[in-house]
């Protein structure tokens, strides 16, 4: 195939794909058509067009025999304009072995119609069905095609159901059999997550976000960890570690987590501290310290519920960000474990009197402030709106006997 007629075809193609005829039909009699206006005909209008003109026609009249276009000249044989036979448009893809677009729409339509799905993997193929029948395309923010929609719905389902902490790696070992290919994916999937989970708290998408979306959900690239400090004994391994004594905070994996036994306390409050800065800060005499990372998925969340198992009497708090996603933590931390943390320092006096350290909202702030349906924080949410205002924890100090009783 010359470089003159791939350019001609390929052009051809591109303006059907853009035009209403491609996407649903048209009563109208539209051609998608080039002229000699068109920089992919130049040849036929440049200074040397006489060297290429022979050649130009044999090519057209190649495709024209075909019946992939239909060529228009004047009364003097000289040419003028084409078109697409849009009758034989699919000759015209098989020709350049282009996939054609409703071909592939169809394709994902099947998958999707086929998909018995629950939960977020049912939100996003709603909004997938609805996208098509609204606008004769597919959703390219979340797939590329109809394969890769295949390997993102696997992994949405599969990702829904984790119940331990599993590393990318193992995760796409045992999903796809291949070791990188949910590195591939993960953006994509987590972006699902972000924009179909209810329960998602994250308050914008990045990648740094996404590692927090997969994170919660039990996916993570390496081993993670929770971190302990306080007035609390324990055994691990056969071994007693008494942190009060030990005078440093402790670094726990999933596995740890898994065999740690508590054994005494002598505090009255375990605090879960959304901020590393902010955990180290902390030294509040009496209390366990957890520092979670900000997320919390189903691992940090057996060592919480493990305290509260052997400590129920213990008042349990939480401390993080005066923001949406900080609200939306302490909610997800209550609905998860069953337990009622109570908010520290997450509340109108703690905001006023840090004001200059406001930070302004953003559009997706308020989005998710105005979708956080809570009398709880009712009147905080309302004052943040009103006031466009927000708070990172680091921003506020910490003082000694300072704290709820």
């Amino acid at each position: 195939m010359s470089d003159f007629g791939n350019k001609v075809l390929s052009k051809l193609l591109d303006k059907y794909e853009n035009s209403v005829i491609s996407k649903n039909g048209s009563l109208r009699n539209i051609k998608i058509s080039l002229s000699l206006k068109d920089k992919e005909l130049k040849s036929y209008t440049c200074r040397s067009s006489y060297d290429f003109r022979e050649a130009n026609d044999a090519v057209l009249s190649f495709y024209e025999q075909k019946g992939f276009i239909i060529v228009k000249k004047d009364p003097y044989d000289t040419f003028e304009s084409l078109y697409l036979n849009i009758e034989n448009v699919n000759l015209v893809y098989d020709f350049l072995k282009r996939i054609n677009p409703a071909d592939e729409l169809k394709k994902i339509s099947s998958i999707l119609d086929n998909e018995k799905s629950i939960g977020v993997t049912k939100n996003f193929v709603l909004f997938c069905k609805k996208w098509i029948s609204e606008k004769f395309a597919f959703p390219k923010t979340y797939f590329d095609s109809s394969e890769q929609l295949k390997d993102i719905l696997r992994g949405v389902i599969e990702v829904q159901n984790l119940d331990r902490e599993t590393r990318f790696r193992d995760f796409s070992i045992e999903v796809y059999g291949d070791s990188k290919k949910f590195e591939r994916l993960k953006l994509k999937i987590a972006k699902i997550f972000y924009d179909f989970d209810d329960e998602c708290y994250i308050d914008n998408f990045n990648e740094e976000t996404a590692f927090e979306i997969l994170a919660e959900k039990n996916l993570v690239k390496n081993t993670t960890y929770a971190i302990i400090k306080g007035d609390v004994t324990f055994e691990l391994n056969g071994i007693i570690i008494n942190l009060k004594q030990l005078g440093y905070e402790f670094c726990l994996s999933d596995k740890m987590i898994n065999d740690v036994v508590f054994i005494k306390t002598g505090a009255k409050k375990v605090v879960t501290i959304e901020n590393l800065t902010t955990f180290y800060d902390f030294n509040e005499k009496d209390c366990i310290v957890l520092y979670l990372g900000g997320f919390h998925n189903a691992v940090k969340r057996k060592l919480i519920e493990k305290l509260h198992k052997c400590y129920p009497e213990l008042l349990y708090l939480h401390f993080g960000d005066i923001d949406a996603g900080g609200i939306s933590i302490l909610k997800h931390l209550r609905s998860k474990t069953g337990i009622e943390f109570i908010s520290y320092k997450m509340n109108i006096e703690t905001l006023t009197e840090y004001k200059e350290y406001w930070r302004k909202l953003t559009d997706n702030d308020r989005k998710r402030l105005k979708k956080l349906v809570d009398k709880e924080f009712s009147e905080l949410i309302n004052y943040m709106l009103i006031n466009d205002c927000k708070l990172e924890q680091e921003a506020i100090k910490l003082y000694k006997n300072h704290f709820i009783e």
